[in-house]
């Protein structure tokens, strides 16, 4: 049984993984998604307040 692990542990692979990550750029298909990600985080945490004070059917 672990009790106490030790939580600040870093695999050597995940030390490999890493540098690897960082000296190799990214494909277009990852980038796309990088950027769509973002988008969809920056979308749900800044929230427009402008719709709010709008009616639902003012536009009909």
């Amino acid at each position: 049984m672990l009790s106490k692990s030790n939580k600040s542990y870093v695999s050597e692979v995940d030390n490999f993984l890493e540098k690897l990550r960082t000296n190799i750029p990214e494909s277009d298909a990852q980038e796309k998604e990088r950027e769509k990600y973002e988008r969809i985080n920056r979308l749900r945490d800044k929230k427009d307040d402008s719709d709010e004070s709008r009616e639902i059917w003012q536009d009909f």
